[in-house]
């Protein structure tokens, strides 16, 4: 079957998509194929998949307070990624609502250490509503 294994979500979807004349190249006059409709189905199931993602983390800005925190919970570093020329980790949010003030506190101040006193700009990650 075409559509197997896709989110049921994104086949029906797909089908108000094609009901609406919003698939382009499609003919409001006859009815996709299963292979077009399949295709369709894909990329919306993609989508939702990638909305999820972004919903469930945020992304932490590596030697923050609450990077440095967050890798002390963990027991180790953690991987790092370039978004918008910033290196970081996603992360899902209840762990970063979880971080204990008082450690990010910490970390705040032994940043501040290591600068030699100065002032470091770094994002605070506001606590978030789940």
């Amino acid at each position: 079957m075409a559509v197997e294994g896709l989110n049921v979500s994104a086949v029906v979807a797909a089908c108000k998509a094609f009901i609406r004349g919003e698939v382009e190249g499609s003919n409001p006059d006859f009815a996709p194929s299963a292979p077009r409709l399949a295709t369709e189905a894909k990329a919306i199931d993609e989508r939702l998949a990638q909305e999820a993602f972004w919903n469930k983390t945020e992304f932490v800005e590596f030697d923050t307070p609450e990077w440095r925190a967050l890798c002390k919970q963990r027991g180790g570093s953690m991987p790092q990624v370039e978004r918008g020329g910033k290196q970081g980790w996603y992360v899902p949010k209840e762990e970063v609502l979880a971080i204990p003030q008082r450690l990010i506190e910490q970390e705040r101040a032994e940043l501040a250490q290591v600068d030699g006193g100065k002032t470091i700009v770094a994002p605070r990650l506001g606590r978030l509503n789940s």
